[in-house]
């Protein structure tokens, strides 16, 4: 349970990381760009191991 919420909690920080890089990357800043691309790819795989961890029930 305690993973889980880590991994929700830091998927929502990567979040808000893209959110604040993404005027610059549609700008056409080309290292906001690979910085955006770079963390989305890091929220899906922590989305893929959150979906690989057991139910917390």
């Amino acid at each position: 349970m305690v993973q889980s919420q880590l991994l929700r909690a830091h998927i929502q920080e990567i979040e808000e990381l893209i959110s604040n890089l993404l005027p610059a990357a549609k700008a056409g800043c080309p290292s906001s760009r690979d910085q955006v691309v770079s963390l989305q790819k890091q929220v899906f795989t922590k989305r893929r191991r959150l979906r690989s961890l057991p139910d917390e029930g």
